[in-house]
């Protein structure tokens, strides 16, 4: 598999990198045998001022029968930052129902005050086809220092057993140089 990290990672990394940011690396990157489901992302303050246009906007993207919606602050994903599961994401969302949805994407967003913290207007939250019959799911964090730690889940696990305290394996892959093609080793 190779990643080209040069054009995105990490000269545009800021401490705002978000799992927004990281699924569109992966797309833009056109990996052979890749695939990201579809999703839609928005902002606490769309949210806000204009539920109604961004249900439209969800049903209309048809991103599939059974949704999650998922958390995606800004004070998350960072090292002095929660754990990850900290903020909550909704499984098991009916695609086909605003009212479901609405009330997922409310949970989200007021899981973002947990511990007194204070919900930014610009946090996201996002929207995606939720997966069935998932053979491995995990976690990948970026470092500044060329590597990446996944965590992956054992096989048959659910898919949130990364970020709810479940049984995983970590594997740390160590991207060489930042370049087309570049091979990513296994460390373990």
């Amino acid at each position: 598999v190779g990643i080209d990290l040069g054009s995105y990672y990490p000269k545009h990394y800021t401490m705002s990198w978000s799992k927004i940011d990281n699924l569109n690396l992966l797309i833009e990157q056109n990996i052979s045998g890749l695939s990201v489901a579809n999703y839609l992302s928005f902002t606490v303050d769309e949210w806000n001022h204009s539920r109604e246009r961004v249900l439209k906007n969800i049903l209309k993207k048809d991103l599939g029968r059974t949704l999650i919606v998922r958390s995606c602050a800004f004070k998350e994903d960072g090292r002095a930052s929660p754990p990850p599961g900290f903020f909550e994401s909704v499984l098991g969302v009916d695609g086909n129902s605003t009212k479901g949805m609405e009330a997922a994407i409310d949970r989200v967003i007021a899981s973002y005050s947990r511990d007194g913290r204070t919900i930014n207007r610009l946090d996201k939250v996002f929207v995606q086809s939720q997966l069935d019959d998932c053979k491995i799911s995990g976690v990948a964090h970026l470092s500044l220092n060329g590597y990446i730690q996944v965590n992956l889940a054992k096989s048959g696990s659910e898919t949130d057993a990364v970020t709810s305290g479940g049984q995983v394996d970590h594997i740390v892959l160590s991207v060489g140089s930042y370049s087309a093609g570049t091979d990513i080793s296994i460390i373990r």
